[in-house]
């Protein structure tokens, strides 16, 4: 399938968001950051561990865009049997957990970002996946987007 000018859009904006997580801008009060820290301290190496567990599931079907890979499989093992998107839910738990580990106010703004462009990046490839795919429907209605 080939891409369209959204797969650009969607990737160029990601990248931005990314870029925008190395600044620790609008501090959180002080009294917050022993509040933020615990759940920053779950919510990174979990993110860590299922970003690079849904990586190595989709081995060749892998893409940085949304458009699904031609000759591409569908993959509903591993962590895709309950999640249909888990590299992105992998990145927004690093990236919550980012911004709540440096108690910033603007990587939350950052985080959440990422979270709607996600949203609608994983709208977008959905579209491509149930016109490449004959079965994707059907794993639709019984795995979550981000959650299972």
């Amino acid at each position: 399938m080939r891409k369209g000018p959204l797969d650009y859009l969607y990737v160029g904006i990601q990248i931005l968001l990314f870029a925008g997580m190395a600044f620790r801008l609008w501090p959180m009060p002080n009294s917050w950051k022993e509040i933020v820290a615990l759940p920053a301290l779950v919510l990174m190496p979990t993110g860590a561990f299922v970003a690079i567990s849904a990586l190595f599931t989709l081995n060749k079907n892998l893409s940085v865009f949304p458009t699904p890979l031609t000759h591409g499989q569908l993959i509903q093992t591993g962590l895709y049997k309950y999640i249909r998107h888990p590299i992105y839910t992998g990145l927004l738990f690093l990236a919550f957990g980012w911004a709540l580990y440096h108690a910033s106010f603007f990587l939350v703004l950052m985080a959440a970002g990422l979270l709607a462009l996600y949203f609608f990046k994983a709208s977008y490839e959905e579209k491509r996946l149930l016109k490449q795919f004959s079965t994707y429907a059907q794993y639709q209605s019984k795995t979550g987007m981000f959650l299972p």
